[in-house]
Formats: C-alpha cells, structure tokens, sequence
C-alpha cells in the first residue's frame, strides 16, 4: 500500500492553497522538479484524480490569462 498523506499544497500560480491526497513519493518528485505547479503540469491526466484534474486546468488557466495580459 502506498503512503498517502492528505496534503495542503501552495499553488504559486494560483496563490493559494490546495488540498489533495498525495503520496510521499510524489511529494518528493515534485521537489525534485520544482515544486508543484511545475509537477501537476507536467503529468499526463491520465495519471491524476479528477480533483487534481481540475486543480491543473485552474493553473492552466491562470497562466493563459497571466501571458494574454503580457501581450
């Protein structure tokens, strides 16, 4: 059985928190990637819960908008 953990993760693209369950190995590997925006982009959603799901398509979203309001 993995190591789930219920998690409070700061999104800094959405400049807030989020909660989801993670297991200690993915808290690690986004660590090692950069953090968890970085992580959560660069995961195919066949990999993740509908809950990370839509936390992904929310920092997608937000980093449109950010590079629309650039140009």
């Amino acid at each position: 059985m993995p190591n789930v953990q219920k998690k409070r993760i700061f999104s800094k693209a959405l400049n807030e928190y989020v909660r989801l369950q993670v297991s200690t190995s993915v808290i690690r590997d986004w660590e090692h990637m950069g953090g968890f925006d970085t992580f959560i982009l660069r995961q195919s959603p066949q990999k993740l819960s509908q809950r990370a799901k839509d936390v992904r398509l929310r920092i997608q979203k937000k980093l449109r908008a950010k590079k629309a309001a650039k140009a």
